[in-house]
């Protein structure tokens, strides 16, 4: 998409998430891709260029679920830690449904 809205990463930073084997996505205040290593690309298919400036949650959320990704992402609690700089902001994943 557009790497120039990739994220400005310290290059030890940089050094451990393009050798992570884990996927590492980071999305920024409008839920767009800032950061996308290779380990998320091999994970979800879209390369590094593709996903910048993605909107996240068309990339990786299934679409029966984006609605609620969307209410998530613009809940207090979210806005509450985002707003933090330098926190980072995690949810506690609720238990799935077994319908």
């Amino acid at each position: 998409m557009c790497a120039d809205r990739r994220i400005q990463t310290p290059e030890p930073l940089e050094a451990i998430l393009s050798t992570a084997l884990d996927a590492v996505v980071v999305m920024d205040s409008e839920g767009r891709v800032a950061d996308w290593n290779e380990a998320a690309a091999q994970t979800f298919g879209w390369s590094r260029n593709q996903a910048l400036g993605a909107v996240l949650s068309e990339l990786i959320i299934p679409v029966q679920f984006r609605a609620n990704h969307k209410q998530g992402l613009g809940g207090q609690e979210y806005r509450e830690l985002a707003i933090r700089l330098g926190a980072r902001a995690e949810k506690k994943r609720q238990p799935a449904s077994s319908c």
